[in-house]
C-alpha cells in the first residue's frame, strides 16, 4: 500500500473516533446543564460548584470544536494525499517518457518539466507533513483537556460533600461527567495512535 493510500486511511479513521468523541462531548455538554441545574436548586450550599459546572459546559463545546477543527484538518490531509500520490505518479511517467526521447534538447525541456513537477511535489509533501503535525497538536489538546477535567471532577465531588441531599445526585454527574471525559480521551488517545501506524 502507498504512503498516500495508508494516510487517506488512516484519517478516514481518525475522523470516524471523533465523529464519536463529538458525540461523547455533546452527551457532556447535556450532564453539564443537567448539573448546573441540580447545583442551581441547591442553592448556597452548591456555590463552590457553580463555576465548576459552567467550566464543563465550556469543555464540552471546546472539545466539539477541537473535532471539527480536526476533521477539517483531516479532510485537507487526505487530498493532499492523494495529490502527492498523483504528483509522484506523474514524476514516474515523465521519467519513463524521457528515456524514450532521442534529442537532447527534448530531454532538456523533459528535465525542466520533471523538476517543476518535483517541486510541486515537495511542496505537497511539506504541506501534509505540517498538516499532520497540527492534526496531531490538536488531538494532544483534547487529551489534555481531559485531564484536566479529571482533576476537576474530583474537586466537584469534595464540594458536592457541602450540598446536603443533593449530594448523591451530584456525585452521581461527576462520575458520569468523569466517564465521558475518560471515553472523549481514550478516542483522542486512539487517534493519535492510528497516525502513528505502520500496517495501514
Amino acid at each position: 500500500m502507498t504512503n498516500s493510500a495508508s494516510l487517506s486511511i488512516k484519517t478516514a479513521s481518525v475522523a470516524a473516533e471523533l465523529d464519536k468523541a463529538e458525540s461523547i462531548a455533546r452527551e457532556l455538554s447535556l450532564a453539564a446543564k443537567n448539573a448546573r441545574f441540580v447545583v442551581f436548586r441547591a442553592g448556597s450550599q452548591a456555590a463552590g460548584l457553580t463555576v465548576i459546572t459552567s467550566y464543563f459546559a465550556e469543555l464540552a463545546e471546546n472539545t466539539i470544536q477541537l473535532v471539527h477543527t480536526i476533521n477539517d484538518i483531516s479532510s485537507r490531509v487526505a487530498v493532499d494525499s492523494v495529490r502527492e500520490w498523483k504528483a509522484n505518479l506523474l514524476i514516474g511517467h515523465l521519467k519513463s517518457a524521457r528515456e524514450d526521447l532521442f534529442e537532447d534538447e527534448h530531454k532538456q525541456v523533459m528535465k525542466q518539466v520533471i523538476n517543476k513537477a518535483t517541486a510541486m511535489m515537495q511542496g505537497i509533501s511539506e504541506n501534509l507533513k505540517r498538516e499532520l503535525n497540527r492534526l496531531d497538536a490538536q488531538l494532544e489538546e483534547i487529551q489534555s483537556l481531559m485531564r484536566a477535567a479529571s482533576v476537576i471532577v474530583v474537586t466537584s465531588r469534595l464540594e458536592s460533600n457541602r450540598t446536603g441531599e443533593f449530594e448523591q445526585n451530584l456525585r452521581e454527574m461527576a462520575d458520569n461527567i468523569q466517564r465521558l471525559t475518560n471515553q472523549i480521551k481514550e478516542r483522542a488517545t486512539h487517534s493519535r495512535r492510528i497516525l502513528t501506524r505502520d500496517d495501514l
